[in-house]
């Protein structure tokens, strides 16, 4: 004889990440390789005023926002100085949730074409900047920490940022849920809770006289 009092069985529904469209880049701690004045500018959320730049010394430089936390990170958003339409060069975009970005990087941007910089080389063109800014989408990627470097423009050896906008999605956290597959024998209902124990036991004791183990 076969006896079965109730089976269970458990896990998580399938996690969803939750889309945000708010600019993670706001409110975000903001260093840098070398000091940049006014660098409030950076995450201000204003990119409608070119004159509103953070400033910073020639050569290859990097500025960096820490988000606080982890995100499925899809969108950056970059302005420079655009007021004249001037090309900045290397521009190498990076992501981490290592702060040193000694390890789990992703670069999602980068042209610096002869890979002078040292970040490898880069395959996106130079471009010129407008009000608009430059998008750079890229395939979700799990990052805390967003660097930007460059190295000058076609104008001067100096670094600007009007504004910097990051866009993702919040982790998915898988909700537990326990479900449990019913057996409708000896009182089990539906919902799989055993709703008449004095049932079982009288099944079990009729089926262990007629011989049952």
């Amino acid at each position: 004889w076969n006896h079965y009092v109730e089976v269970g069985v458990y896990g998580e529904t399938p996690a969803v990440p939750v889309p945000t469209t708010e600019n993670l880049a706001i409110g975000s701690t903001v260093t840098a390789s070398t000091t940049f004045d006014r660098i409030g500018y950076l995450t201000d959320g204003n990119a409608a005023n070119t004159g509103s730049y953070t400033n910073g010394a020639p050569g290859v430089q990097w500025v960096q926002l820490d988000l606080g936390t982890s995100y499925d990170l899809n969108t950056i958003q970059l302005w420079h100085y655009y007021g004249d339409g001037r090309s900045y060069r290397d521009v190498v975009v990076q992501l981490s949730n290592d702060a040193t970005f000694s390890s789990g990087v992703t670069t999602v941007f980068n042209n610096d074409t002869d890979g002078s910089a040292g970040l490898g080389t880069g395959t996106d063109r130079e471009y010129a900047e407008t009000s608009s800014g430059k998008t750079i989408a890229f395939g979700a990627t799990n990052a805390r920490y967003v660097r930007i470097y460059s190295n000058g423009s076609s104008a001067n050896t100096w670094n600007h940022y009007v504004e910097v906008g990051v866009y993702g999605d919040t982790p998915a956290v898988p909700v537990p849920q326990y479900d449990v597959v019913p057996i409708d024998d000896f009182g089990a209902v539906g919902n799989g809770v055993v709703s008449d124990t004095q049932a079982y036991i009288k099944a079990v004791e009729a089926a262990t006289a007629a011989g049952a183990d």
